[in-house]
């Protein structure tokens, strides 16, 4: 999934219980770190864990905010699926255009 958002967003304000609670509930922030995507773009690589009406579920996402506007993408699997190669690939595409 791929959001744009038509403001920032900072990368702590996007997985708490208020934003997703139509989506994921309890949801676990495991890991948070700092990355560069498309050569230089700084990002932020998150990784969490929560449930949905199909049952506990992992998300990875990457996140950039490029001239005021947050790009937000997200991968959403079973817990206990492998992750697909390609869709984890994916997320680092995320490229703004000049």
């Amino acid at each position: 999934m791929l959001f744009k958002s038509p403001t920032a967003i900072a990368p702590n304000e996007v997985f708490n219980n208020a934003n997703m609670h139509d989506t994921l509930k309890d949801l676990r922030v495991q890991r948070r770190r700092a990355i560069e995507i498309c050569g230089n773009q700084p990002a932020t690589y998150v990784q969490a864990q929560g449930s949905s009406a199909r049952g506990d579920e992992n998300v990875d996402m990457v996140m950039a905010t490029v001239r005021g506007t947050s790009y937000i993408a997200l991968y959403v699997r079973p817990v206990g699926i492998a992750p697909n190669a390609s869709a984890q690939a994916a997320l680092r595409e995320l490229c703004a255009k000049p």
